[in-house]
């Protein structure tokens, strides 16, 4: 979290965006997977928050460093991510019937019909993965 918030600091446009959006673009993940009791607030927000905590527990703003505001934020923001239930085995079950294509293809003993079966399954396990991406 610390690297992350660092990062926020570092590109100024990130201080206005709402958490889980910016822990999303910066780690690459899924925004609907991620979950936090602090989603709602923009990187300013905790910064704020973090700022009022330490000033109600006694520090002078203008001697606290930037790291103990980071380490305030970093002991009470957690982001979760959380991969839907289903997700794993449709991966599995996609992976499974790449591997039986193939390997019926290599065997030279798949018909027109078997492969067009498959086919058609794949596709509607994509469809369903991109289904939980949104």
């Amino acid at each position: 979290m610390i690297t992350f918030l660092e990062a926020a600091l570092q590109e100024k446009s990130w201080l206005d965006t709402e958490l889980l959006e910016a822990y999303s673009k910066y780690y690459n993940k899924e925004k609907s997977w991620l979950y936090s009791d602090h989603a709602g607030k923009t990187i300013q927000d905790l910064i704020n928050d973090a700022c009022d905590d330490l000033e109600e527990s006694g520090h002078d703003l203008s001697k606290t460093s930037t790291a103990v505001v980071l380490e305030t934020i970093n002991n009470t923001v957690v982001v979760e991510f959380r991969v839907p239930e289903g997700y794993k085995q449709l991966e599995e079950t996609l992976t499974y019937l790449k591997g039986l294509l193939l390997e019926s293809k290599e065997s030279g003993y798949s018909s027109a019909e078997f492969e067009a079966s498959i086919l058609q399954t794949i596709d509607k396990v994509e469809k369903q993965i991109k289904k939980m991406l949104l």
